[in-house]
């Protein structure tokens, strides 16, 4: 009697809310919802921050020998918005700008507003059983610190910008998704011009639900990269 009685169980755990249904709908709603905003315009719900950033960096242009210390300043402002533009369609748009000078090295500053890593325009479309997820990434840094490559470099100015698409099929047991995503690279200081390049990426997934703790499946991604000047500073860079 106690197996049959977990058999049960776990029988009833075969159907769960569709992540692209009506269900995951009301759910992203109610998610909205409980957004915290400080600014409501009809339907669109607006946040609004500001922040200043001080940070010490014993080391600002990365060198072996020679080295600088600074203090830099960095104020921000933070827009992020949500407009559920009908009952299926939700479009958010999350925005941080920002301008960094130095205290002692003050040609260090940046030349223009930067972009925060986390902004995106995205838009969500369900139809069916399927979710559609529209997207534009975007950031705009001067920082080098993400380059563990350069060295003797203050200013690695550059553009990046990822747009695409993602469609998630969910059949209850079995999730489908394909997606793709096109990129750019744009330095913004000509020292690093040879780094610009585009990329095509594409990738898909289908994962099995075994149990509500379980998944397993599979997934792959391709991406082909194109550079506009194949042999610069930094000797050739051939396209992958």
């Amino acid at each position: 009697m106690l197996l049959i009685a977990t058999a049960g169980v776990y029988a009833q755990d075969a159907v769960r809310p569709s992540l692209a249904g009506q269900d995951a709908y009301n759910a992203r709603q109610e998610d909205v919802s409980r957004i915290p905003y400080n600014l409501l315009v009809g339907p669109v719900r607006f946040r609004v921050g500001a922040s200043v950033g001080v940070e010490y960096n014993d080391n600002i242009t990365y060198a072996d020998i020679n080295t600088q210390d600074d203090v830099i300043v960095t104020p921000n402002l933070t827009l992020d918005m949500i407009w559920p533009v009908t009952q299926l369609n939700t479009l958010r748009v999350d925005l941080g700008i920002g301008y960094s000078f130095y205290l002692d090295h003050s040609d260090n500053n940046t030349d223009y507003l930067l972009v925060a890593p986390k902004s995106q325009i995205a838009f969500d479309i369900f139809i069916g059983d399927f979710r559609i997820n529209l997207h534009d990434k975007m950031q705009l840094q001067q920082d080098p610190v993400s380059e563990g490559a350069l060295s003797n470099v203050a200013d690695y100015g550059r553009f990046e910008n990822t747009a695409g698409a993602s469609v998630l099929w969910d059949l209850n047991k079995l999730l489908l998704q394909v997606g793709y995503d096109h990129y750019n690279f744009v330095a913004t200081n000509s020292d690093f011009d040879y780094l610009d390049r585009n990329a095509e990426m594409v990738g898909g997934s289908a994962a099995f639900i075994v149990n509500p703790t379980i998944t397993v499946g599979a997934e792959g991604n391709a991406v082909f990269t194109r550079y506009d000047n194949q042999s610069g500073g930094a000797g050739i860079l051939n396209d992958n």
